[in-house]
Formats: C-alpha cells, sequence, structure tokens
C-alpha cells in the first residue's frame, strides 16, 4: 500500500526531465525582455543654460575652457553667495569678467555698426550733391558742344565758299591767260606769215623761194583764210602774189598794199590787247592769291573747329559717364544704407538680448542668497504674545492675596 504512490512520482520525474527543454524552445520565439528604465536626469537650471549660451558669444575663449566653467559653474551658482569657498567665487568671478567682454564687444560692435551708419548719411548727402553737380557740368558742356557744332558749320560753309571763291578765281585767270596766249599767238603767226610768205611774194613774186612761189602763195592763202580776212580781197590775191613785180597792175598793187595794211592793222590791235590785258592779268592772279589765302584760312578754321568739337564731345561723354558712376554710388549708397541699417538693428537685438538673457540670468546666479528663515520668525510672532499674556496672569495671581489682606482692613474698620 505504501508503495502505490511511487508511480505518479516517477511520472513526475519524467516530466521534470524534459521540462528544461520547454523554456529553450519558448525562448527563441520570445520578444526581448525591456530593459530597465532609466532614472531621469536632474533639469539643468534654466539660468545656467542661459549663462552658457552668453558664455558661447565669447570669441577668444576656447570650446574647452567654455566647457569647464559651465561645469563648475553649476556648483558655484548652486551655493549661496555668502557661503561659496574662494575657488567657486573665482569661477563666479571669471564668468563674470568673460560676460563683461562678452557685453563691451556688443556694445562696440553696435557702436562701429552706428558709426557707419551715420558716416553713410554724410556720405549720401555729398554723393547726392556730386549728382547735382555732375549734372550741372553736363548741362554746361552740352551746351559747349551746341555751340562747338555751329561753329563747325558756319566754318564748314565758309569753307565751302573759299573753295568756291578758288575755283571762280582760278577760272577767271584761265581764261585771261587762254585769251592772251590766243592773242599772242595769233600776232606770231601773223607775222610769220607776212615775213615768210607775203613779203618774199611781194618781192619776188612766182619766183620766191627758188621757185616755190605759187607753194607759199598757197600757203599764204589759207592762212589768210583761216584768220578770216575779207573775202573780196583775198579773191584777188592769188594771181597778184604770183606775179612778178614788174608785170603787176594798180590794182593789183592795191590789193597787195591793202593786205599788208590789213594785216598791220590786226597785228597793232593784238598787241594792244596783250598790252591791256597785263592788269587784268594781274588782278586775276592776284584775286586767286588772295582766295587761296582765304581757303587756307577757312580750311584751318574747319580743322580747329572739329578739333574742339571733338574735345567738347569727348568731354561730354566723360561728364556723362561721371554721372552715371555718381548716380551708381548713390544707389549703392542706399544699399549700403539699408545694410548698415541692418547691421545696427542686428547689432541692438543681440546686445539686448544678451543683457536681458544670459547676464540677467548670471546677475541672479551671483547674487543668490540663503531665504530668510520664515518659519522661525513666525514661531516667535506667536510666542511673544503668549509670554505677554501669562506675565499678565503671573501678576494678577500675587497681587489677590494683597487685595484681600486689604479688603479685611477695610471690614473690621
Amino acid at each position: 500500500a505504501a508503495a502505490a504512490p511511487a508511480a505518479p512520482a516517477a511520472k513526475k520525474g519524467k516530466q521534470a526531465a524534459k521540462a528544461p527543454t520547454k523554456p529553450l524552445a519558448k525562448e527563441v520565439g520570445e520578444k526581448p525582455a525591456k530593459q530597465a528604465k532609466q532614472p531621469a536626469q536632474p533639469k539643468r537650471d534654466p539660468l545656467l543654460t542661459q549663462v552658457a549660451a552668453g558664455l558661447e558669444l565669447a570669441a577668444d575663449l576656447p570650446q574647452s575652457a567654455k566647457e569647464m566653467i559651465n561645469d563648475m559653474l553649476v556648483h558655484a551658482c548652486s551655493t549661496w553667495k555668502a557661503e561659496r569657498h574662494e575657488f567657486q567665487a573665482s569661477v563666479v568671478s571669471f564668468t563674470e569678467t568673460t560676460l563683461a567682454g562678452v557685453e563691451r564687444e556688443l556694445k562696440e560692435a553696435l557702436e562701429a555698426a552706428q558709426q557707419a551708419a551715420a558716416h553713410l548719411d554724410e556720405t549720401k548727402d555729398a554723393r547726392a550733391n556730386a549728382v547735382q553737380g555732375a549734372e550741372k557740368a553736363l548741362e554746361e558742356q552740352r551746351a559747349d558742344v551746341s555751340k562747338a557744332k555751329h561753329s563747325l558749320a558756319d566754318a564748314a560753309r565758309a569753307f565751302r565758299a573759299a573753295r568756291e571763291a578758288i575755283a571762280q578765281a582760278s577760272a577767271a585767270q584761265e581764261t585771261v591767260e587762254r585769251d592772251l596766249t590766243k592773242a599772242a599767238a595769233d600776232k606770231d603767226e601773223l607775222e610769220v606769215a607776212m615775213a615768210d610768205l607775203f613779203r618774199p611774194l611781194l618781192a619776188e613774186g612766182g619766183a620766191a623761194g627758188e621757185g616755190k612761189g605759187q607753194e607759199k602763195a598757197d600757203s599764204l592763202m589759207q592762212f589768210l583764210t583761216k584768220v578770216s580776212f575779207d573775202e573780196a580781197m583775198l579773191s584777188a590775191l592769188p594771181s597778184a602774189l604770183v606775179k612778178e613785180p614788174s608785170t603787176r597792175g594798180s590794182f593789183e598793187m592795191v590789193v597787195l598794199s591793202q593786205l599788208e595794211s590789213d594785216v598791220a592793222k590786226r597785228v597793232a590791235e593784238l598787241d594792244a590787247s596783250l598790252k591791256e590785258a597785263q592788269p587784268t592779268r594781274a588782278q586775276r592772279a592776284e584775286d586767286l592769291e588772295k582766295a587761296q589765302s582765304s581757303f587756307e584760312e577757312a580750311k584751318q578754321v574747319q580743322l580747329d573747329g572739329a578739333g574742339t568739337l571733338q574735345a567738347a564731345t569727348a568731354e561730354e561723354q566723360r561728364r556723362q559717364a561721371a554721372l552715371q558712376e555718381a548716380k551708381q554710388a548713390v544707389a549703392e549708397a542706399g544699399k549700403e544704407a539699408k545694410r548698415l541699417g541692418r547691421d545696427v538693428e542686428r547689432s541692438q537685438r543681440a546686445l539686448d538680448s544678451f543683457v536681458g538673457g544670459p547676464l540677467v540670468a548670471f546677475l541672479q546666479l551671483r547674487d543668490r542668497s540663503a531665504p530668510a528663515p520664515v518659519e522661525e520668525e513666525a514661531a516667535k510672532a506667536e510666542e511673544a504674545p503668549a509670554a505677554d499674556a501669562n506675565a499678565d496672569t503671573a501678576g494678577c495671581e500675587a497681587g489677590a492675596p494683597e487685595a484681600a489682606a486689604m479688603e479685611a482692613e477695610k471690614t473690621e474698620d
């Protein structure tokens, strides 16, 4: 009977033997256990955070030094001002000096921006005045250019007139010279014809020139016809010229004498015209010389006018460029003024933000003192009336026997 419960025990042993395999199978599909929740970090004092932001503005302080000061301020500023030891006080003092330097740099930046803006205001006025001056100078130069153009136009007209005067004077001189040359040539031809042709025929007749009298007579007739002598007289000349002088009749002698007289008369006329034309010839030469002189003068005036106009135009272009530069300077000054205005506003905001943030926060931390013991003072205030009441009760109790004795005395009396 005692051995019967052994079976379940054996069965339970088998189950116990298999038990370790089940948890392993279960562990494969199980989710990892959640890690234990880390304890929350203590929150940093917001005032210290603002001070740290202010220290970041210290450009000459290494980042490692900033981090070290921030760490030391946690302990230094968490201690009341009166309870800080020397090292903590030095950390606070160093921080104060550093923040004072940051404030000074921010003020200097603001002052520099304000000075730059003020200087630019003066520069803007000067540049605006420069624009006005450049505009006035340009207008004056444009007037000079217009004047130079009109002067050059006048010079060009004078030049053309002088050139036409030269042409006219030259043509007049050429006409005189041509007339004189023709007259001289006609005179010479007549004199040569009379000397070489007429006189030999007059003296010898057909026998003139070694039997060439007829040839000479023909040449003379051709010449006389060309120079337009009287045709009636010329018709009687051929036979008279070739006859021997002794056989010529009175009519023929009259014709020959008339020819000689007419030729002499024409030669005299030509000679007189040549002499009379000399003053005209000289006048025409003088007129041409004057025209040439006037032409050269007009030419030089035109060249000078062209040079003046070229210089005036170049100066106008230079002043136009100067005006554009002055206007560009004004435009740039306007842009620079806006930029400097933003710099001033930015510097002012940076200073205000620093003074109203990190600096104020530091001053609060620096001057942090232990609070007054409010509960003890209240307790003392409550104890004082109670003590006064006890004193009054004790006095009353002490005076009671004396009052009773006095009353008894009054009764006996």
